[in-house]
């Protein structure tokens, strides 16, 4: 994967993604992503700070899209 990021923990690995980073593990895009999480399909995410920055559980989405027909 070319994406290049500061965390040197591979995104495989990691707990909490961020939305851009989802999008490039999952490869769906970053405004899907952003849907799924407005609608309360997908509710295991931590806001952050007072922009509310979205970390989205890796985990809990990768089972989210399994259990999934479509998106």
């Amino acid at each position: 994967m070319n994406y290049k990021n500061s965390n040197p923990v591979p995104l495989g690995e990691r707990k909490y993604l961020t939305k851009k980073e989802t999008s490039h593990y999952t490869g769906i895009g970053i405004r899907k992503i952003i849907d799924i999480i407005n609608s309360g399909e997908f509710e295991d995410v931590i806001y952050i700070g007072k922009q509310h920055r979205v970390m989205i559980d890796r985990v809990a989405f990768e089972e989210f899209l399994k259990s999934k027909k479509y998106l």
